[in-house]
């Protein structure tokens, strides 16, 4: 399993997600903290959960990963969707009882990578390509180029000490 982020840009990354059959490219923008979430989703998974999940967000759109507990130990799928949220019948967000917009279903994404790797193994690569991210640019340099989010250090401090 192999995971590579780079900060690209003010407010804008890109990852490589590969295991031995196939990889795929993803973005993210500024709309969602994507390393954040996925390091927090990676530590659910360490801490026992059967399911976590995150998106990445794009301007329009969303890559979902799912992670879903498996016979060999987690199964990750990523999904991709043109938008981010669901349309009304006139066009406009549709928004949930709560008042927050409606996520588009898992149905209607794109699996763009799927595979079922050791929760361990899925585990270090995550964390050593965060790793690598903070010895690259440092704490600072981080906050400077991703804009909205700090260095989800707390993230990958738990996410380390549960592997």
């Amino acid at each position: 399993m192999y995971f590579y982020y780079d900060v690209t840009g003010p407010g804008w990354a890109r990852a490589t997600v590969a295991d031995d059959a196939s990889h795929v490219e993803l973005t993210a923008s500024y709309l969602g903290d994507a390393l954040g979430g996925l390091l927090a989703a990676v530590g659910q998974l360490l801490e026992g959960a059967q399911e976590a999940r995150c998106s990445w967000f794009e301007e329009p759109g969303e890559s979902r990963w799912i992670f879903e507990q498996s016979e060999v130990g987690t199964r990750v799928r990523i999904l991709a969707f043109p938008d981010d949220v669901q349309q009304a019948e006139d066009g406009s967000i549709a928004v949930g009882d709560d008042g927050h917009a409606m996520p588009m279903p898992d149905s209607v994404g794109k699996c763009i990578f799927e595979t079922d790797q050791r929760t361990k193994v899925l585990a270090s690569a995550i964390i050593d390509g965060a790793q690598d991210v903070l010895e690259r640019y440092g704490l600072k340099e981080y906050q400077k180029r991703w804009i909205e989010n700090p260095f989800p250090e707390a993230h990958l401090a738990l996410a380390k000490g549960l592997l």
